[in-house]
């Protein structure tokens, strides 16, 4: 039995048929068995435990975001809110992570249902990178397209196309038009349904940097979201 163990890793079979024969030994035999992987076999091993734990990973982040959205939705109303943060401190989810979660999903959960050989090419983190409201959609199409492709997103990739897809061209200006682009964005203002937001530069005269201000939404958004100490309104 010990030297069939590790053939299940190359031979790439169910990480619960692996794991139940693996139950069944004594650490001795698990340690013969591991002594007797050759040093050619150990990369392939290593690839296939990445394939189950992405893959499982990639499925449990999409149920847990499916089921939450879906609960966020029953929950609606004020009667009802208490009962969304009652089952995240049940499951020990934090708001935040929760959202993000439930962002994978509304981004990638219907293609992913239909495509299950998209789930080892993705890691949970890369997934809510992408799922960010930052992240533009093209590069949300290029990571399935490279996934699609044979390629693995990491975290580390997600966030280069990120990155890639939010920069946009700068068209040349005079320079007249370019101090008076700049006066201009010195400030930003959103008037919603609710509540005006008004945007100022942390540095007086200082050209605002668009990713910079959308990454302090966000936290903001965040920070609201969870109900910290700096959410409360005055």
């Amino acid at each position: 039995m010990s030297n069939q163990l590790f053939s299940l890793f190359l031979s790439c079979r169910n990480h619960n048929e692996i794991l139940e024969q693996a139950a069944r030994m004594s650490l001795p035999d698990l340690e013969l068995a591991a002594a007797q992987v050759r040093d050619e076999q150990v990369a392939d091993i290593a690839k296939h435990i990445r394939t189950i734990c992405t893959t499982v990973g990639v499925q449990h982040t999409l149920i847990v975001g499916g089921m939450l959205h879906l609960f966020s939705l029953v929950v609606q109303g004020p009667d009802r809110n208490e009962l969304y943060d009652n089952l995240l401190e049940d499951l020990n989810i934090r708001r935040t992570q929760a959202y993000r979660a439930q962002a994978v999903w509304r981004c990638f959960g219907a293609e992913f249902l239909h495509d299950a050989a998209l789930h080892s090419c993705f890691c949970a983190e890369s997934l809510k990178v992408l799922a960010e409201e930052r992240t533009p959609d093209d590069a949300r199409a290029e990571a399935i397209e490279l996934a699609r492709n044979g390629e693995y997103i990491s975290a580390k990739r997600a966030a280069a196309l990120q990155k890639k897809h939010s920069l946009r061209p700068v068209a040349n200006v005079s320079q007249r038009s370019r101090h008076h682009t700049r006066s201009r964005s010195s400030r930003w203002s959103f008037a919603g349904a609710f509540v005006r937001i008004q945007l100022i530069p942390a540095k007086a005269n200082s050209v605002p940097d668009v990713s910079k201000m959308i990454a302090d939404l966000e936290a903001a958004i965040a920070e609201l979201k969870a109900g910290g100490p700096n959410a409360r309104v005055a």
